[in-house]
């Protein structure tokens, strides 16, 4: 899992142009609104939050639920008739769902306050 990460992390790495981020991938089209914090390359701290956003979303959250399945079919094939093993994998399935509904509603959220201009 290790080799796995480090993998990654490298090919993220060695292409730069993944955090090149211009204001046409945010979709963001004219002037820079007041107060906005710039970086020297002119890229403001939102389009990094955009960018982190993205990751996490196209990324993370695929492997995460990649791996809550297998562990939690683990779990279940493994029981045995085993009554509380079997309560136990329920549960995870639970959680997961809560989870997942909780992310979809906290991104809707989101992308309905960052649509009103403060």
């Amino acid at each position: 899992m290790q080799r796995i990460f480090l993998i990654l992390i490298s090919v993220l790495l060695s292409t730069h142009q993944i955090f090149a981020i211009s204001r046409s991938d945010i979709g963001f089209q004219g002037a820079l609104p007041d107060g906005s914090i710039l970086q020297s390359n002119g890229v403001t701290i939102i389009a990094l939050l955009t960018l982190a956003q993205s990751i996490l979303l196209k990324l993370v959250l695929p492997i995460v639920i990649v791996w809550a399945s297998l562990y939690i079919a683990y779990e279940l094939f493994t029981a045995e008739g085993d009554e509380s093993r079997m309560k136990k994998a329920w549960k995870s399935i639970g959680y997961t769902a809560i989870a997942l509904i909780a992310i979809a509603l906290s991104y809707w959220v989101v992308s309905i306050v960052s649509r009103f201009s403060i």
